[in-house]
């Protein structure tokens, strides 16, 4: 039973470091590609006005 909590531990562990990777890229990600969508979205809307 010891060597399978072991395995738990280290299988959390790395979950939670995988979490905040997929969080950082999240982060990043948006930054650079908000300003293309926000302006095709602004197009979109200005369309559905007109």
């Amino acid at each position: 039973t010891g060597k399978g909590d072991d395995e738990v531990r280290e299988s959390e562990g790395e979950s939670d470091e995988e979490e905040i990777r997929e969080e950082e890229n999240e982060n990043f990600d948006p930054i650079p590609r908000t300003p293309e969508e926000s302006e095709e979205e602004s197009n979109d809307e200005e369309e559905q006005e007109l």
